[in-house]
């Protein structure tokens, strides 16, 4: 970068060994609307060289991660015919019999979905745990803004066994609005992943400004563009293998893709109320396209009741959350 006399020389040395997402699934591929593609990547590897800037040299050391998608799909139009459709409904099929197979199914205390959590972006994080371990999550989110994860945790001990878990519960901590474009995305953001002998808990948090990478559609009718946001962070948390619980820290990368709506953000929340407190429903809809917030209830017992309430959503309140 003559701009910024900033010049740099890296070399990256893969010591894991290369992975694909859902490999012992469906072989390594995924749907994207009515295409398909593969990802591969690989978790763990060592990066040195040297960066000069205004004729000051600094060695540098560290971690890396590489990865690369193959495939026949398009952001823009995804449910355009692509010529891998057979390989995309096979894989559908393959996935969704994996996950009835593997996965409790349970009825939620709260359920909330919206826009920019649609199936045409995704959560993504990477680490490297102090004590060597590394992995891969990546969350398709169904308009889920918590709950059950449709992805993957692959985790690695040794670089050479991977373990891809089943059961993954997912919430966000906080959220940040971007300024670009009306729709939120998570900064720190927690996971739970399950297998019949183990448990996982860990915790992903930006420590820095991300930054929000635009990709404005020229055209579409539903998406105005995707935008893909990076941040660097420190995760944390334990490993728990019936035996004992084991601490974990490291370092991770989080990037959430988002597929942008052209009505922005809207929230449905559905809370269900259980005994004691009673048997009934609360439902809470912001919507920004509208510029309205509802909050509705209805309670069968033990003493039926029912409340609405519809109000204007103060703009200047957006940017605040």
């Amino acid at each position: 970068d003559e701009t910024k006399e900033m010049e740099l020389d890296l070399h990256y040395h893969a010591t894991a060994s290369p992975r694909f997402v859902a490999q012992n699934i469906t072989g390594g591929y995924l749907p994207m609307g009515l295409g398909a593609y593969r990802y591969g990547f690989i978790p763990y590897g060592t990066v040195n060289g040297t960066m000069k800037h205004q004729h000051h040299n600094r060695e540098l050391k560290g971690f890396g991660y590489y990865e690369h998608v193959w495939g026949d799909f398009s952001y823009i139009n995804p449910f355009k015919r692509h010529l891998g459709i057979t390989k995309s409904i096979s894989t559908y099929a393959r996935l969704i019999t994996w996950r009835l197979q593997n996965t409790k199914r349970q009825l939620p205390k709260k359920i909330s979905i919206a826009t920019e959590n649609n199936p045409f972006g995704y959560d993504w994080t990477w680490g490297v745990l102090d004590n060597g371990w590394s992995f891969f999550y990546g969350n398709v989110m169904f308009w889920l803004m918590k709950g059950p994860a449709f992805g993957s945790f692959i985790l690695t001990k040794d670089g050479k066994n991977y373990y891809e878990f089943s059961e993954i519960q997912f919430h966000y901590d906080t959220i940040k609005y971007s300024q670009h474009y009306d729709f939120y995305y998570p900064t720190k953001l927690t996971i739970k992943a399950d297998s019949p002998k183990e448990s996982l808990t860990l915790t992903f948090q930006m420590d820095q400004p991300p930054i929000e990478y635009i990709n404005k559609f020229s055209e579409g009718r539903f998406y105005r563009g995707f935008v893909i946001v990076e941040g660097i962070g420190t995760v944390k948390g334990y490993f728990d293998d019936g035996l004992e619980k084991i601490p974990l820290r490291g370092i991770c990368k989080i990037e959430p893709q988002r597929q942008i709506s052209a009505i922005g953000h809207n929230q449905l929340d559905l809370t269900l109320i259980k005994p004691p407190k009673g048997v009934g429903i609360d439902i809470s809809i912001e919507s920004h396209f509208l510029k309205k917030q509802l909050n509705t209830g209805l309670v069968f017992t033990p003493f039926p009741k029912c409340s609405f309430s519809l109000k204007k959503i103060d703009e200047s309140t957006i940017h605040k959350n």
